[in-house]
């Protein structure tokens, strides 16, 4: 067979590809493979391109989902409203490319008059109807999200939690359902954060992150003797509190986040709303730091295997407990190294299964039935 042209089809910023959680995943769902990204809208004002991704700024997206609120940025970008560069760019890239994949379901329907009869990819970072309950556009979402699932090739879960809800609610063919749990490459065990009075959050500016800052603000608060690292983009969240234990760093190279996470005692995952496996969860256990996260921070893992090597309680107790995981030091280190292994083998595993291998073999029946 030929080599695979694939076009992922993105939304808002994804440069660099440790921008956020969004980014990191369509960057290493196809890393080394024959594949081109484009991303329309997110906070920049130049179009940028870099190696195989191409990233288009939109002012007027924005600026409207800034004003609108309640997370219209991805409704206004179904609705239409992209630039006719961008347009034309992604008609272009769609004529060269076998397989589109898309990013999440926000530019289907904008393009879906162009794609021919292109394999189609849908690759659900999170079932996005859930993820908008009590949210105006929610059931605005659930027509989006369903027409593409419903006219898919393939679609592409990152737990299996997120599998049988989107089979539920859109009542959809196992067949074409597939886990591909987040990818992200297993770091050498350097974890040294036994002694230590720092505890890391890692998240980008989006709604959940948002809420599990403010609480971070209150437990900075009343825990002053500990000092709080946060990393990505949240540093630009307007209304953040400036509290002297707590430590903004932006966005980093990785060099510099794995310096922050193996010299952490402890992370967080304050979490109350979201689907899928947080990325960030994954992070802080292939660097073998122990994490403190609630029930919901820690979907996409076997409660069972997790329990003796994962802190898991309600946010209301997180203070609490900091203080007493900080008071037994001494079990910190066979904690972070079963909580390494664990996710040394875990992964390993889940990413036996190639994107590519699966598209291959749905193409080549494709083709076959066609002949």
């Amino acid at each position: 067979m030929a080599v695979i042209k694939i076009l992922q089809l993105a939304h808002g910023r994804i440069i660099p590809p440790f921008y956020s959680g969004y980014s990191r995943r369509c960057h290493d769902l196809f890393r080394g493979e024959n594949r081109k990204i484009i991303s329309i809208g997110g906070p920049f004002i130049i179009d940028r391109k870099e190696d195989d991704v191409e990233q288009y700024s939109s002012l007027s997206l924005l600026i409207s989902s800034i004003l609108k609120g309640n997370r219209s940025f991805e409704i206004l970008i179904s609705r239409g409203r992209l630039r006719k560069k961008f347009i034309r760019r992604a008609e272009e890239l769609i004529k060269e490319s076998d397989v589109i994949v898309f990013e999440g379901p926000w530019l289907y329907r904008p393009l879906k008059n162009i794609l021919g009869k292109k394999f189609i990819v849908y690759d659900a970072h999170n079932v996005e109807y859930i993820l908008r309950k009590n949210n105006p556009y929610q059931e605005e979402v659930k027509e989006i999200e369903g027409d593409l699932v419903k006219n898919a090739d393939l679609i592409f879960l990152v737990t299996s939690e997120d599998m049988e809800i989107m089979k539920k609610t859109y009542e959809l063919n196992e067949e074409k359902l597939y886990l591909i749990p987040i990818q992200l490459e297993i770091k050498e065990y350097k974890w040294r954060g036994e002694n230590s009075k720092d505890i890391v959050f890692i998240g980008s500016l989006y709604e959940a992150n948002i809420l599990a800052l403010k609480e971070i603000e209150k437990i900075a608060e009343k825990l002053d003797d500990f000092t709080f690292h946060i990393i990505g983009s949240l540093k630009n969240y307007p209304k953040k509190k400036k509290l002297k234990n707590i430590v903004y760093h932006g966005t980093l190279e990785e060099e510099k986040k794995d310096e922050i996470l193996n010299s952490s005692f402890l992370a967080l995952n304050p979490v109350t709303m979201g689907s899928g496996r947080n990325v960030k969860m994954v992070d802080y256990i292939i660097h073998g730091l122990p994490v403190l996260t609630t029930p919901l921070g820690a979907r996409g893992f076997n409660i069972q295997e997790i329990k003796d090597i994962i802190f898991i309680e309600n946010l209301e107790n997180f203070p609490d407990r900091i203080i007493e995981i900080s008071k037994k030091r001494e079990v910190l280190p066979v904690i972070s190294k079963r909580l390494y292994d664990y996710g040394k083998i875990l992964f390993e595993s889940e990413t036996s299964r190639k994107p590519l291998k699966i598209i291959e073999e749905k193409l080549k029946v494709r083709r076959e039935s066609l002949a």
